[in-house]
């Protein structure tokens, strides 16, 4: 009987690359990051409101109570109340709710406290899957090739977000991308 070699495969966990977007695409981004921790913070107050409520009929002497912990987040969109939440890819609020569960699911092991509430100065990043970019190269007015991430879907694109890559990467299935600064 032969032993064949095992390999080692070597996985990598991200790269971080700086980004420069230009035009609206700041913008937009920037509502993109704030409906995704909109979405975040509706989800950890809604927990809290339910757990609170579990608190109150466990004491009132109800035995087998069970809360909801669900990956809804449409009682959140309101045309009249949060009509900005209509604006975004429904991508990005997915994306919201699946950064929750997550919080949740790893508080739930035993290896993280609650997920709590987030500001812009912890919570200054969105979370995009693979259904809202694609890396292209393309070719500048002064001939030079540039790497860009073509961010929205391939009906409504939204932006190119041109990058330096200063080691080589593969195709992620998401990226976060993060403001930094004031800009």
């Amino acid at each position: 009987m032969t032993k064949t070699p095992t390999s080692t495969v070597k996985l990598q966990s991200g790269v971080r690359f700086r980004a420069y977007p230009e035009g609206t695409l700041p913008g937009i981004l920037a509502r993109w990051i704030g409906c995704q921790r909109f979405i975040f913070n509706g989800k950890v107050s809604e927990d809290r409101y339910f757990a609170g409520m579990r608190r109150l009929l466990i004491a009132s002497g109800e035995v087998d109570v069970k809360t909801p912990l669900d990956q809804q987040y449409a009682q959140f969109k309101n045309d009249e109340l949060t009509p900005w939440l209509s604006e975004v890819p429904s991508q990005i609020l997915r994306n919201a709710v699946d950064r929750f569960m997550n919080a949740k699911k790893r508080q739930m092991v035993g290896l993280s406290r609650a997920p709590r509430r987030r500001n812009r100065s912890n919570f200054n990043s969105v979370l995009v899957t693979n259904e809202l970019f694609r890396f292209k190269t393309v070719k500048l007015a002064s001939g030079v090739e540039a790497r860009v991430i073509e961010l929205g879907t391939v009906a409504k694109p939204v932006g190119i977000l041109r990058f330096k890559a200063h080691v080589p990467y593969g195709t992620p299935k998401q990226i976060t991308l993060r403001k930094q600064g004031r800009n």
